[in-house]
């Protein structure tokens, strides 16, 4: 069964064979622009809920929006010791993005649980 669900991500519970995440907030800057308060800049520990919610053969896809947020992305799956394959800039044929985006995907059955540090 396919679903779209908004709300707190910290809010869900359960287990989840697909998870996408559009835009995640990775910086404070952002979070300004659309008038909220720091308090909700939290990307590691969204991070890890978004992980535990994965079943445990799972797939998370997350999209982010410019280099930088890439890199940050990038480095917290790293910290996190989540496995994530960079899928490079995503193109969209319906319409341009005003800021590139790229892509990671992440396999639960390919990565340690989170919490645990990235093996260097």
């Amino acid at each position: 069964m396919l679903r779209y669900l908004a709300g707190d991500l910290l809010d869900l519970r359960g287990d989840y064979d697909f998870i996408t995440w559009f835009l995640p907030f990775l910086h404070a800057a952002p979070l300004r622009d659309w008038g909220l308060p720091n308090r909700f800049l939290m990307p590691r520990r969204l991070l890890d809920h978004a992980w535990t919610l994965l079943a445990p053969e799972g797939s998370l896809l997350v999209i982010n929006q410019g280099e930088g947020e890439a890199e940050r992305q990038a480095n917290l799956f790293h910290q996190a010791g989540i496995a994530a394959r960079a899928l490079g800039r995503i193109e969209s044929p319906l319409s341009p993005f005003q800021r590139p985006r790229y892509g990671f995907m992440a396999r639960r059955s390919e990565s340690k649980q989170p919490g645990q540090p990235a093996t260097p």
